[in-house]
């Protein structure tokens, strides 16, 4: 027969030291990767809206060929527009991210039928990433993103 009596002194399970290690290690865990996540999610948002210029360009320079006539892309505060320069008509325009900043050209880049582009370069921010897309003068688009 056992006796219940000496039982109660020592029994098996986590320690409250073990219980504080191991709070500790998931507390570290859970910062470190929600830094990260923020991070990735701030690089998702800057990637997203340099497609979104790039398409727009794309499309400037597409309607300026089929219609003949000078297309003009142009920032303004989180908005870019594509416009034909007959009246300023607003073809196309994508928001941009409330955190990026845009910077273009001054006059904003202009498409013409049928000639050399201008070359444009246009610098993308949002926090410590910047993005460069660079409009070639035989009409090639390249982007490049800083890590």
């Amino acid at each position: 027969m056992k006796n219940y009596r000496y039982d109660f002194g020592r029994q098996n399970g986590a320690s409250l030291l073990s219980l504080l290690l191991i709070l500790f290690m998931s507390t570290t865990t859970i910062v470190l990767t929600g830094r990260g996540l923020t991070d990735a999610r701030q690089r998702a948002v800057l990637y997203g809206d340099v497609q979104k210029i790039k398409w727009l360009i794309e499309e400037g320079e597409a309607i300026s060929l089929l219609e003949h006539k000078p297309m003009t892309l142009q920032s303004q505060t989180h908005t870019i527009r594509l416009l034909s320069q007959d009246g300023g008509v607003i073809r196309r325009q994508a928001q941009l991210s409330p955190h990026i900043t845009a910077t273009f050209p001054s006059n904003g880049i202009v498409f013409y039928p049928h000639l050399v582009n201008t070359p444009a370069r246009i610098l993308i921010e949002l926090n410590h990433h910047i993005c460069e897309i660079v409009l070639s003068l035989r009409g090639r688009l390249r982007s490049e993103c800083s890590e």
